[in-house]
């Protein structure tokens, strides 16, 4: 029953994905990748997502020879920013740009090239960017995690399984697996291409000092008996070591679930490996049956307790079962299930016959199970692909502002070294027409031309849209000026795939608060406290007036003030929580990563063409919940904070 159990547990545990580490990536530069600029710059800037640390960065011309103007250095106040310095006056020609920069979070080194023209075309170079895989990386890895669960694994065998049992070679064996850690740990931190000065740095440290000073006091230990239980707790509190050192405890993930989830699934790792070693090689031949019958429930535990942790980890991780084939780290995840059907049938063999060649496949399975793990951890989430996708531009990037009475609404698209931009300006009763409209960006004025019905149209002559700001102006009156939300990155990437979790998310909800501005003049505007309820029950309340609306099913109460009667209506059924958008929006981009409420998001723009109406939501990074909204249309300028979801939310009929 026990070898059942354990076989459909460890099935489940397939679905758990490898321990992951953050990284920065590189989300914008300047010149960005394989622009031709008209003017040789000072500078390039590398903006990244995270904090970073320059490792080696250089610039050479086609020659190969270095254009370097000084040493590159991150910008004060903004660590996410590295500027590399040029020589002045660079003559026309194609510029490489290499680049390798340390995360200060965990250390991880990130590398990648591009090109850029000075008055021509780019060199032909292939951009990239990722993750350096190091040989010597995955080897010290691999020694410290070996190490260190192998060393907490005996320790609980011995305290657990063993029992009185004379057990002098395992302890020997837990304090050279200490060891092992230790030199594991001395490998990474030997490797950095820096100061040790990063989260990894600092943790990866303390471990290299924990189990150095375990090992030696285990080593102790097998002559004072009385030091071993000091041993014991270094060996035991290695286990935090992958969980302070990894992406369990990045920022923009939920620490309340991913850290007790990924302490449990790695002291359930060690339980199994201490277990099984100590199984194959340390105990003797005249326990080895007790033993094994004593370790079987403690393994179904184990198995478990991996299967459970497993899957949470999975789910933060994974944004949709598809990327378990559309992404690398989905794929990684499949190949760790092939290794754990090969444990699990080896494990199926070795039950109930101890010290066989099954337990010896099994532990050998388990040791290059955790070396698949040293070498895979460095790739991206699936979470994280539309950051990693951030290189794949729809047409058009769209953004809108409120200037004065007007609703302006700007499409940008890039064409060679300029950027089309096309304006659509509506006024209270719809297009207008007959106005001077003129483009501000990167300190030059553009002025457009009527292209149509309250639209204009300019060329800007800048590689970048930065700083974009629209005047509109009747004749004779003074002018309006909308400034207008810009891409991080341009071209603007996708944000088809994020925008289609959201809208799955949104429709899911059970229940959520909306606080909501809606202005149809700069001195017009009013707030309502909506809550919804699923399946078809709305509220609202207007700040102020106490003005306020229930609609349940096909029931409709309505108030003009809080001192007012409420007037019942039929209603036509909408299913609530509803999507603020219509389905069918164009032009869905990623303008740029921030933080709202706390929360890290991604922000997207895109179009509702028909209305027109132009948004702005954050997504909430890790959730795909709708965190705020902005939708500029005609006389119809929106603000949303979304709150409280799934939350008890009672809407009733007033009485």
């Amino acid at each position: 029953m026990i070898l059942r159990l354990t076989v459909v547990a460890a099935a489940v545990a397939l679905l758990a994905p490898p321990a992951a580490f953050a990284h920065a990536f590189l989300v914008r530069s300047e010149p960005s990748a394989q622009a031709t600029v008209r003017v040789a710059p000072s500078r390039v800037l590398l903006v990244f997502d995270e904090g970073v640390s320059p490792s080696r960065i250089d610039v050479t011309g086609t020659n190969g020879a270095s254009v370097l103007g000084g040493k590159p250095h991150t910008v004060k106040g903004a660590q996410n920013e590295i500027v590399v310095p040029l020589r002045p006056n660079l003559p026309n020609g194609g510029y490489v740009v290499h680049w390798s920069e340390v995360d200060v979070d965990d250390g991880h080194l990130i590398s990648g090239v591009f090109g850029f023209g000075v008055g021509e075309a780019a060199p032909a170079v292939h951009s990239s960017s990722g993750s350096n895989f190091r040989l010597g990386d995955a080897v010290g890895r691999w020694l410290m995690l070996l190490g260190l669960l192998v060393a907490a694994g005996l320790v609980v065998f011995r305290r657990v399984v063993l029992r009185g049992v004379s057990t002098r070679r395992l302890d020997a064996v837990a304090a050279f697996a200490a060891a092992v850690a230790a030199c594991g740990a001395a490998i990474l931190l030997a490797r950095e291409p820096g100061p040790l000065t990063t989260r990894f740095d600092r943790t990866t440290l303390a471990g290299a000092i924990v189990a150095a000073l375990a090992a030696c006091i285990g080593f102790a230990a097998l002559r004072l008996r009385r030091l071993r239980p000091l041993a014991e707790v270094g060996m035991l509190a290695l286990l935090a070591l992958p969980t302070l050192d990894g992406h369990a405890i990045a920022p923009g993930v939920n620490h309340f679930l991913s850290v007790p989830s990924d302490l449990v699934h790695v002291a359930a790792a060690s339980v199994w490996i201490g277990g099984v070693l100590a199984l194959v090689a340390l105990v003797p031949a005249e326990e080895a049956h007790a033993a094994v019958r004593r370790f079987a429930p403690l393994a179904l535990a184990a198995v478990a307790a991996l299967a459970l942790t497993g899957v949470l980890r999975a789910l933060s991780e994974l944004r949709s079962v598809s990327q378990l084939v559309t992404t690398s780290y989905g794929e990684t995840i499949l190949v760790k299930s092939v290794l754990f059907a090969s444990l699990v049938a080896a494990a199926a063999l070795a039950r109930g016959r101890p010290r066989r060649p099954g337990l010896a496949v099994e532990a050998g399975l388990l040791f290059t199970l955790v070396a698949a793990v040293a070498v895979l951890v460095g790739l991206r989430p699936g979470r994280d692909v539309p950051r990693a996708a951030a290189a794949q531009p729809a047409a058009a990037f769209v953004t809108a502002a409120e200037a004065g009475t007007y609703a302006v609404g700007v499409a940008l698209v890039p064409a060679s070294a300029d950027v089309d931009a096309t304006a659509t300006v509506l006024g209270i009763e719809g297009p207008a027409s007959g106005l001077d409209v003129a483009f501000q960006t990167g300190g030059k004025r553009v002025v457009a031309s009527p292209c149509g019905a309250g639209c204009y149209r300019a060329s800007l002559p800048v590689e970048v849209p930065r700083d974009l700001s629209v005047e509109v102006r009747r004749p004779g009156a003074r002018p309006a000026h909308a400034k207008l939300v810009v891409p991080q990155l341009w071209p603007a990437p996708s944000g088809a795939e994020i925008l289609g979790e959201v809208n799955r998310v949104f429709r899911s909800l059970r229940t959520l608060t909306v606080i909501s501005r809606l202005a149809s003049t700069p001195t017009n505007a009013t707030t309502t406290i909506y809550r919804m309820a699923a399946p078809n029950r709305l509220s609202g309340v207007e700040e102020g007036t106490g003005a306020a609306e229930v609609i349940i099913g096909a029931k409709r109460w309505d108030r003009d003030s809080a001192t007012s009667p409420w007037q019942e209506s039929p209603a036509f059924p909408v299913r609530q929580p509803s999507l603020p958008w219509p389905p069918a929006v164009r032009d869905v981009h990623i303008v740029g990563q921030g933080v709202v409420a706390g929360s890290p998001v991604w922000i997207l723009s895109f179009v509702d063409p028909r209305t027109p109406a132009w948004f702005r939501i954050a997504v909430d990074k890790r959730t795909a919940r709708t965190l705020s909204m902005d939708m500029i249309a005609t006389a119809h300028f929106m603000h949303e904070d979304y709150r409280r979801f799934d939350q008890p939310t009672p809407v009733r009929p007033p009485r």
